[in-house]
């Protein structure tokens, strides 16, 4: 019986190691592309309400602009996801 591993089984271990930080680095990778786009899409969707909103208001009707209403509570998810991935990719070696 052995009492520790052979270079085979510590190879395959490491090969399996470096297979799992590359998922975890793609993961991390899209995670953050996802936070982005879709902080462009609110920002974008902020803006078009904002010029709504002077349309709509010069007309005289009343318009409550949710995007701008909500934005704080909607980005925060998304800027705390970008913060652990970024604490992530800062562990790496």
């Amino acid at each position: 019986m052995k009492d520790h591993p052979g270079s085979y089984e510590w190879t395959s271990f490491y090969r399996e190691m470096q297979g799992q930080r590359s998922l975890l680095i793609q993961a991390w990778g899209e995670a953050e592309q996802s936070a982005d786009s879709f902080l462009a899409a609110y920002h974008a969707m902020e803006k078009a309400e904002q010029e709504i909103d002077g349309q709509i208001r010069a007309a005289g009707l009343a318009f409550t602009p949710m995007f701008q209403r909500y934005a704080q509570d909607n980005e925060k998810p998304v800027r705390d996801i970008k913060q652990i991935v970024s604490a992530g990719f800062s562990m790496l070696p």
